[in-house]
């Protein structure tokens, strides 16, 4: 039987999200429930196709799921008609696909089966275990004081500036802003003098810049914002910089800053949110693990035939990250009442900090160390590192004596 690629995609992307949805605990309809979401629908009903019927509702709804790229093909006058016609399109390629019977193709079924799974994964991860989910007061505050060197406003100045090309001509622009009259009419005299046409455009302004800022008005910006930077507010005489005259009036000066954590905690936020849903989501998935009914046979069963001991060490002598990872991750899964248990734990929080600086996952590795096995041998080790991880100087002890010397 010839393939045909479009006419599965429509079935696997139409029937697929159809497929896994449920209204009131009833199965959907798969030749029929090709639009909406399956909730009650007051809409009018604005077409039938075969059966198929679609709402005013479902056009809205069609439109708002559609990639953004393909939105502007609906756009302009009659955009509800057309788009209306290309979802009777829809659903005249699927319900003849379902009549064809490719729900039961190896390539549909797998793509439909994937989708259903995937989606609900994610919707479960979303709406129960990330609802309302944030990092704590006390993670956020830590990171705000672990990471102060990244929440600095740098320092600007507003200036302005009257350029020309010769020292006479500077020196009578000049000599014109020390006339009496004159000392609050620096624009005009720019007007008159300055041959700089882009920062005429915004009486004479060069805007807001930093030390070694970029310039609109100026092709040698990074030069010209070096050398005033430091200048007091004030006018002040002819300078040359960039192959041009300047007088340069420095208007106003915003120093650098340490951002309050009021001003970042949004930044904070979005910068530890990855780590905790991970965490949220490892914790939640290890503790169903114990729950449900699991077994495991041949080559998979606990530790792929391998002991508690041998996994750590593979672990250890791994030749990347995520291979280390997931030997400890197995450890942990299939011996988590082994005497190796902490120290799996105990190179992950280690791998954490080593490879991506993941403190949020460092710390949680440890704690977990000092909750599930609070007589491990490591705790004075754990201990230690929890308390000075925040330090600027910390580094992970690498035996037992190096740990009570730092302690003294």
């Amino acid at each position: 039987m010839k393939r045909m690629p479009l006419l599965i995609a429509v079935v696997a992307v139409t029937i697929g999200v159809s497929s896994c949805q449920k209204a009131d605990d009833e199965d959907l309809d798969l030749a029929t429930d090709l639009f909406g979401d399956t909730r009650h629908d007051a809409s009018p009903v604005i077409c039938e196709v075969d059966g198929v019927k679609i709402t005013q509702r479902d056009l809205e709804m069609r439109m708002e799921d559609m990639p953004k790229a393909s939105k502007s093909r609906f756009s302009g006058e009659d955009w509800e008609r057309r788009l209306l016609e290309y979802m009777i399109g829809e659903a005249i390629l699927a319900q003849d696909a379902i009549r064809a019977g490719l729900q039961h193709e190896s390539a549909v079924s797998r793509q439909l089966i994937n989708l259903r799974r995937t989606t609900m994964r994610d919707a479960y991860a979303s709406l129960v275990l990330w609802d309302d989910l944030e990092p704590s007061r006390e993670e956020i505050e830590r990171y705000y004081e672990e990471n102060q060197a990244t929440f600095y406003t740098q320092g600007s100045v507003k200036a302005r500036h009257i350029q020309c090309d010769t020292r006479l001509q500077i020196d009578r622009a000049w000599e014109k802003l020390q006339g009496s009259g004159y000392e609050n009419l620096f624009a005009n005299v720019a007007g008159e003098f300055s041959n700089n046409s882009e920062s005429l455009k915004r009486n004479s302004e060069l805007g807001w810049f930093a030390r070694g800022g970029y310039i609109s008005a100026l092709p040698y910006g990074k030069e010209f914002s070096e050398r005033i930077y430091d200048w007091d507010i004030g006018v002040h005489p002819p300078e040359y910089i960039g192959e041009h005259w300047h007088i340069v009036e420095i208007l106003n000066r915003e120093p650098s800053r340490q951002l309050a954590l009021s001003e970042v905690r949004d930044r904070i936020v979005a910068a530890l949110l990855p780590s905790v849903r991970q965490n949220a989501t490892d914790e939640y998935v290890a503790k169903r693990h114990q729950e449900v009914d699991l077994e495991y046979f041949g080559d998979y069963r606990p530790g792929r035939g391998r002991t508690a001991d041998e996994l750590l060490k593979l672990g250890m002598l791994a030749n990347t990250p995520e291979r280390q990872e997931a030997l400890y991750d197995l450890l942990l899964l299939d011996y988590h009442d082994s005497e190796y248990a902490p120290m799996a734990l105990f190179m992950k929080a280690n791998l954490y900090l080593d490879t991506t600086g993941d403190k949020y996952r460092a710390r949680n590795c440890l704690n977990r160390i000092l909750k599930n096995y609070p007589d491990s041998e490591l705790r004075e080790q754990v201990e230690y590192m929890l308390e000075n991880m925040s330090r600027a100087d910390f580094h992970t002890p690498t035996s037992i004596e190096e740990l009570r010397d730092l302690a003294d």
